[in-house]
């Protein structure tokens, strides 16, 4: 057979497969926590062992050469020590919502081209494999990329980073072959500079950019630029000019409403310099009514005992202590 779907079953010990001719494995959503040698088949290629239990020493030693796909995502083990040999050919490694924290891309094989690591706690990447291709790293504690990616890479995607970022921590050679480029969410304040020539889609969403760079920093083949969330006031007369790269620019501060066919707005956004002054206003005032923690912890404690004293006084009245003054008497005659 080419594939046997395991996926849910309740197992705990994946069964010996060793005699059975099976390119791909499912055997996500059980509960294994152990790998172990000698039971997978012989000529296997795709395994999917997502959403179990398999703790650090769980982990083959050494794996299948035959493999070249490996889905370990959503699993217990915190480090890769464990494992002695990876598949020469291994193209795909999914470790995404583990326990991992730390990760030597130079022990993993050449052969790799896809690599996602989010919802890890994974903190500094030193290098990348020689030929990836893609690499995914969402909501993870990354604060140090490599400065240099190889030049196979296509799709970079780094977003919601939970780490302090700064635009120095991005890779500064983004490599000869990138074509898309996500850096949402990682509150850059800037975009960044030496955006390769060959890239064709970049998401710059949900950040605080401000101001956008002059039209020498972007690439001639960008199709598409998401720009949506930031902080930009203007727009640049060369952005509204180029018909043939569509952008979005929702949820900014802009002043003037961006008339033209290549620009793609999802919802109206407040505009014009009334809606500035009123912002500032709002945020001086904000600012002086600002309590300090202290009081604000003191403010929230005498609430709540306030209500739990007219709880134990009106026990019927709950969820009604509005109407039940702070000396336990009503303020109201009705019920």
């Amino acid at each position: 057979m080419d594939s046997l779907n395991l996926s849910d079953t309740g197992l705990q010990i994946l069964p010996d497969l060793s005699s059975l001719s099976i390119k791909c494995l499912d055997a996500a959503w059980n509960s294994i926590s152990i790998m172990w040698e000698g039971t997978l088949p012989l000529d296997i290629e795709e395994l999917n062992l997502e959403g179990n239990k398999i703790v650090t020493d769980g982990l083959l030693a050494i794996w299948p050469a035959t493999l070249t796909t490996i889905n370990l995502s959503k699993n217990y083990f915190w480090s890769l020590d464990h494992v002695l040999d990876w598949p020469p050919n291994l193209r795909v490694l999914n470790l995404s919502g583990s326990e991992l924290a730390m990760l030597n891309c130079a022990a993993l094989p050449g052969s790799l081209e896809e690599l996602d690591i989010s919802h890890t706690r994974i903190t500094t990447l030193s290098s990348f494999p020689e030929n990836l291709k893609k690499f995914v790293a969402i909501n993870t504690l990354l604060k140090t990329l490599p400065s240099r990616c190889p030049d196979t890479l296509e799709n970079f995607t780094f977003s919601g980073s939970r780490g302090k970022l700064s635009r120095n921590s991005l890779p500064s050679n983004w490599g000869n072959s990138l074509k898309h480029l996500d850096l949402n969410s990682n509150g850059l304040q800037q975009i960044p500079n030496s955006l390769p020539a060959t890239l064709e889609y970049a998401n710059f969403s949900n950040n605080f950019i401000q101001v956008i760079p002059p039209i020498e920093k972007f690439p001639q083949g960008l199709h598409l630029l998401h720009l949506g969330n930031n902080r930009i006031r203007v727009i640049p007369s060369w952005l509204l000019d180029r018909y043939r790269m569509k952008f979005t620019i929702h949820n900014n501060l802009l002043t003037v409403n961006p008339n033209c066919s290549h620009c793609l707005i999802f919802f109206p956004q407040f505009i014009g310099e009334k809606y500035h002054r009123s912002a500032k206003k709002i945020q001086r005032a904000w600012r002086r009514q600002r309590q300090h923690p202290p009081l604000r912890t003191w403010k929230r404690t005498r609430i709540i005992k306030e209500d739990l004293l007219a709880l134990a006084m009106s026990p019927a009245r709950a969820g009604r202590f509005e109407n039940i003054s702070p000396d336990w008497t009503y303020r109201y005659a009705g019920p």
